[in-house]
């Protein structure tokens, strides 16, 4: 089985769509549209059966439930009838990926031969198993300064747990990730902005992947006379302040009051022994440990925007238990998880509903 895939994971607001768009300016790279299908097929085995559209509970602490998102499939040139067709000509999972990847490929007008790079953030969160997949050469992982990533989470909706989990949920995976004989590279937000030309090579070099450009001096001229992002991929969020595509700019300019103070709040909160049973591991670091690990600093009052600092704020966090509710929405769910795989559903509810936990 040919490894072509390179998979990107991160937490929400972590750049993946800037880093998307630069690789899939390449030669002989390629990024399409986010569809969760690695995180999908990365779960069949424990499935057992083919039942991609079915809900059932989530590992990602910002989604209730896994699916494949047909809208982003729609522009690998593939609807529910055609998906359903590839499956069944298919004898497994890894050869199901190759004949949908090679239809971009000849869509795209891209080489055959070329490397498929699939971003969705949830991507990170179900790494150990996407990394089983034989047709899986690598991964890169994103990683941005919580109080950017917060900030940008609570303005698109996401909860404050949600918010503050996420990020943590990610620096766990990445410090306990076993890369099973494939390689994996951790990418600062930061880095890619300052320099994208030295973020592709790093990736060219940790992954030991072909270089997608033939002369390094054209990696952002490529970039920017690559229209099909542009035009096609989907850009809905409606919170993002993106500059013009083709300028490559840090969005690292503001900090709000919830962002400070959630993050001030959950320094020593770390995931709980329930979570990392769920995914096997060992290590669970503080937030405070994986922010120096990365070099983020703790910023002070002086630091936050002002115009955000005056936004009403939420309840204040004396203390971080995160203790997850039961909504009609996550109910409706799990008993329809319930019924049709018991043991999966019932061992990831429960574990979702204390996944943090403070020293």
């Amino acid at each position: 089985m040919t490894q072509n895939i390179v998979a990107i994971g991160s937490a929400p607001s972590s750049g993946s769509t800037l880093l998307a768009d630069i690789i899939d300016g390449q030669p002989f790279y390629t990024c399409g549209s986010e569809t969760s299908l690695l995180t999908a097929l990365s779960q069949l085995p424990q499935l057992g059966k083919l039942e991609l559209c079915s809900a059932f509970i989530s590992r990602d602490i910002c989604k209730r439930s896994l699916y494949i998102d047909w809208d982003g499939l729609c522009e690998y040139g593939i609807n529910p009838s055609i998906f359903k067709q590839l499956w069944n000509q298919s004898s497994c999972s890894d050869d199901f990926l190759d004949r949908i990847i090679q239809r971009y490929f000849a869509l795209r007008g891209k080489p055959s031969n070329s490397l498929f790079f699939e971003k969705t953030p949830t991507n990170a969160v179900f790494s150990p198993d996407i990394l089983r997949l034989n047709s899986v050469l690598g991964f890169i992982f994103i990683i941005r300064n919580p109080y950017y990533v917060i900030t940008s989470m609570l303005k698109r909706g996401y909860s404050p747990y949600s918010a503050a989990a996420a990020w943590l949920q990610c620096g766990t995976v990445i410090e306990n990730i076993a890369s099973a004989g494939k390689a994996i590279t951790v990418l600062k937000y930061e880095n890619i902005v300052d320099n994208p030309v030295t973020a592709l090579e790093n990736i060219s070099s940790s992954l030991n992947i072909i270089p997608g450009w033939s002369d390094k001096n054209n990696i952002l001229e490529n970039y920017l006379s690559n229209p099909y992002r542009k035009l096609v991929s989907r850009r809905t969020v409606k919170t993002w302040k993106r500059t013009a595509y083709g300028v490559i700019k840090s969005a690292n300019n503001n900090i709000s009051r919830d962002a400070y103070q959630i993050v001030q709040n959950m320094l020593n909160c770390r995931l709980s022994k329930h979570a990392l049973n769920l995914y096997g591991f060992k290590s669970a670091p503080t937030l405070a440990e994986l922010m120096d690990k990365y070099s983020y600093t703790c910023v002070t009052t002086s630091d936050l925007d002002p115009v955000l600092a005056k936004e009403p704020s939420f309840q204040a966090f004396s203390s971080i238990t995160f203790a997850s509710r039961r909504t009609v929405s996550d109910a409706k769910i799990y008993l329809k998880s319930l019924r049709s795989r018991p043991k999966l559903a019932t061992k990831i509810f429960y574990a979702r509903q204390n996944f943090l936990e403070v020293e």
